[in-house]
């Protein structure tokens, strides 16, 4: 994996309001192509990737509606290390803007249930590939439209 860096704050405004930011930076471009050997070293294919460096920011807040219930939501934009001259079938990916909700309540002061939801808006990629020569190898041609959802829940139990 990359190496990557990461800035994050919170702060509380008073009993109620907590916002959040974060601000990280990966090193995709470490990453120019996947190789793939087997265990007698022999090269069975080499797929250049070309990736190129990213940023991901976001922020966020939660908000205390009472003791037991706590509402959150947050905003983040995601830039993909796919540069558009390398996109591939193999990986159509492109930058993404999420938003994501979440509710949590606690039923007692040892156990919790959170539910969250996240959408990722995923800029429709397109690509124009031909790996050199359209004569020799074709072209690919085409565009993508791409979303995804995520759901999660999750029980917390703290002993006392």
């Amino acid at each position: 994996m990359p190496d990557t860096a990461n800035v994050s704050v919170f702060h509380q405004f008073n009993n109620k309001w907590d916002l959040m930011a974060d601000l990280q930076y990966t090193g995709w471009s470490t990453i120019q192509e996947l190789r793939i050997v087997r265990s007698t070293g022999a090269v069975l294919s080499v797929t250049p990737e070309n990736f190129r460096d990213t940023w991901r920011a976001s922020v966020g807040a939660n908000y205390r509606y009472s003791d037991q219930w706590i509402f959150r939501g947050g905003l983040a934009y995601d830039q993909s290390p796919v540069r558009d001259a390398q996109r591939t079938p193999r990986l159509p990916d492109n930058d993404r803007t999420w938003i994501a909700l979440g509710v949590q309540y606690k039923y007692s002061p040892s156990i919790a249930v959170d539910f969250a939801w996240a959408y990722i808006f995923v800029r429709d990629p397109s690509m124009n590939q031909n790996d050199g020569s359209t004569a020799t190898n074709g072209l690919i041609s085409g565009s993508y439209r791409s979303n995804v959802n995520i759901v999660g829940l999750q029980l917390t139990y703290t002993a006392k």
